[in-house]
């Protein structure tokens, strides 16, 4: 029971809270790790612990996690906020995709106009697509590599109030 615990590569999606919002973060790819403890009377695993996600965050996906917390300059979304880059008490360096995941090439997102959201989209078969929405064109799949670390432990939820 106690061991290594691994998964294949698939699609994961998690809930969590960001602030005040409720965000689903999917993942392309994704696999996991962690190790598995069993109790002390070996009868059940208790917890996961040294627990990793690796995976890919689709532009699309990426486009919807709001960062709506009031911080002057910050990009409206984790996506913008990867393009256009940061810099107010952290910087986040401006970045573009790493992960081909359609096979075609690296997509490349811009902002054209300075107001620091993506306009544009370039498929990796340099197809140019213009809006706000081009990264929930079907034709734009790449994206970056994400890991998270985590821990689990056992729990039982005898009701619901």
């Amino acid at each position: 029971m106690a061991g290594d615990l691994s998964t294949e590569e698939g699609d994961l999606s998690f809930a969590f809270a960001l602030g005040d919002v409720d965000v689903t973060l999917a993942m392309a790819r994704a696999s996991m790790t962690a190790v598995a403890n069993d109790d002390t009377l070996g009868s059940r695993i208790d917890t996961l612990t040294e627990g990793l996600v690796c995976g890919v965050g689709p532009a699309s996906t990426l486009k919807d996690v709001p960062l709506d917390f009031g911080i002057p300059g910050l990009p409206g979304t984790l996506l913008d906020l990867l393009v256009v880059g940061f810099d107010f008490l952290i910087e986040v360096a401006p970045t573009q995709p790493d992960i081909d995941l359609d096979g075609d090439g690296l997509e490349i997102f811009e902002d054209t106009d300075g107001d620091q959201e993506v306009d544009r989209c370039i498929d990796g078969d340099d197809t140019q697509i213009d809006g706000v929405d081009c990264p929930r064109d079907a034709r734009i799949a790449d994206g970056w590599s994400m890991s998270f670390v985590y821990e689990a432990i056992w729990s039982e939820i005898l009701g619901v109030m």
